[in-house]
């Protein structure tokens, strides 16, 4: 009930929406009544807040990383970067109702980019307050640098190869410009600790082991693809350097996981999951995915694969020899636009004196392509008049350009009707082949002591590079059954009411 409008308005502006860090930025802010007339001599109070910001270049390079994370499959930000407030101060709006404020923002100690926002609370004679702000990025070097696997799985011994690319704060190439990528082997080192519960845990710890360091060029698209061999099989991550005019240094990184005929040290995990590493972020139909199975077994073990998603599509049992075998699943139309693949394994009481079974999940996302339709509509006439007849001709087409009978659905609509409002209807594509949950559990018991051991493990999609990093999913449950689950539409009416 004590509700009033506000009399007057602040408006708050910087010189500059970009700055190099060092750099100096003019704040501006301007109180004015809606009445009309300036809210002079007031009393101001403004702030400067800090949050970090990560570069997100245009969908062009969006394969890239252009982040520098000491993550292996668990993906944690390395250091993240402080917020919170890095200046505050007073003073008094001139007679036209603007105060000025001139900052120099430099790095933060973590020296990372940033937002920075600037706070004003404006006071008029009445002691109404009033706020307003703007933003404004202090980047860390004037070029960002991006850097990709080619393959998220490779093998030892053989060539690795990493793309590179420059950008500047706009996503344009920075062409003949030097880059340093620095290749490093992240070696785990897991031991059983027994806590004060008598329970053994496992306690890993990571080392990173240079391995090589190359250095390139970028060309006229500002990208550049450099190599390394893995000596032995294990996670490998590939840190890329580039320095602007003035000396500032930026940094990202990125992941390969290398296969080897001998054992490699994979981190080990308190739960019964593993990790699987897809080779690819997207794949298309007639693509091949290659799987590696990081698997924690020592000796030759027997693994349940599954191709998975709402029900199993396809079942394969191989035998695993090492614990970095990788797997080949062809892929088809219609595991777009996602798909799922299971792997369960099983270390039998001969090897370990009690069985054992880990179990490894990762997505595969597939393109739409050939779902999608090439659908072209003409008009036999470029104008008319009221009351003439126009006639439109639609065509439909498939992926390879050949024509198909499709059912298709047609509005005529005044164009200044779309000016109102933006379309707020989804893409068709993307109402038909949404990303879907797995919606499978998979299950099984195991005989130890004669005591029944019955364990569930109920997947999720995994955070990961290339779909394949793996999440820590849930177990220890009761035993279920798999249940067939249809693909088909689904339609739900919603009643709207007062």
């Amino acid at each position: 009930a004590e509700y009033h409008k506000p009399e007057f308005e602040v408006n708050a502006s910087s010189d500059q929406g970009n700055i190099l860090a060092g750099d100096q930025v003019k704040f501006a802010l301007d109180a004015k009544y809606y009445s009309g007339g300036n809210v002079g001599n007031a009393q101001a109070e403004w702030f400067l807040e800090s949050s970090p910001f990560y570069f997100q270049p245009t969908s062009e390079y969006w394969k890239f990383n252009f982040m520098d994370w000491d993550r292996d499959i668990y993906w944690s930000p390395q250091q993240e970067s402080g917020s919170g407030t890095l200046a505050n101060g007073e003073g008094v709006t001139d007679e036209a109702g603007h105060l000025d404020v001139t900052q120099t923002l430099g790095l933060d100690k973590n020296r990372v980019s940033r937002t920075v926002t600037f706070s004003a609370n404006v006071t008029d004679v009445s002691g109404n307050v009033v706020s307003g702000s703007t933003s404004v990025i202090a980047h860390q070097s004037e070029y960002y640098a991006g850097v990709r696997s080619v393959s998220y799985v490779g093998k030892q011994g053989e060539e690795t190869p990493f793309e590179v690319v420059v950008l500047d704060w706009d996503s344009n190439p920075i062409s003949n410009q030097k880059v340093t990528v620095k290749f490093v082997e992240r070696r785990w080192f897991s031991a059983q600790v027994q806590d004060k519960q008598g329970t053994l845990r496992w306690e890993t710890s990571v080392k990173e082991i240079p391995v090589t360091t190359v250095n390139a060029v970028t060309g006229e698209d500002g990208k550049a693809v450099i190599s390394f061999v893995p000596p032995r099989g294990g996670v490998y991550k590939a840190i890329v350097t580039v320095r602007d005019t003035k000396g500032h240094a930026y940094q990202a990184s990125a992941y390969t996981w290398i296969s080897s005929e001998e054992y490699v040290a994979w981190r080990q995990t308190n739960d019964r999951t593993f990790n699987l590493i897809v080779d690819k972020d997207v794949y298309s139909p007639g693509d091949t995915a290659e799987i590696l199975i990081a698997q924690p077994f020592t000796h030759d073990v027997y693994a349940l694969v599954t191709y998975e998603r709402g029900h199993v599509y396809k079942q394969d049992v191989i035998l695993l020899k090492g614990n970095s075998a990788t797997y080949k699943l062809p892929i088809t139309a219609e595991m777009a636009p996602i798909s799922y693949v299971t792997v369960t394994v099983i270390s039998g009481a001969a090897a370990e004196g009690t069985p054992d079974f880990k179990i490894g999940m990762a997505s595969i996302k597939v393109d739409t392509s050939h779902q999608e339709l090439d659908v072209q509509v003409t008009a036999n006439k470029e104008s008319a008049g009221p009351g003439d007849e126009v006639t439109y001709t639609i065509e439909t087409r498939d992926y390879r350009g050949t024509p198909v009978s499709a059912d298709v659905s047609l509005a005529v609509v005044d164009k200044a009707a779309l000016a109102l409002a933006p379309m707020n209807s989804e893409r068709i594509l993307d109402a038909f082949y949404p990303d879907q949950a797995l919606s499978i559990r998979t299950a099984l018991g195991l005989v130890s002591n004669a005591d029944d051991f019955n364990a569930e493990y109920r997947e999720s999609i995994p955070d990961g590079q290339g779909g394949g990093g793996g999440g820590e999913g849930e177990s220890l449950g009761i035993i279920s059954a798999r249940q067939n689950f249809k693909d088909t539409a689904w339609f739900e009416a919603h009643v709207l009411t007062d």
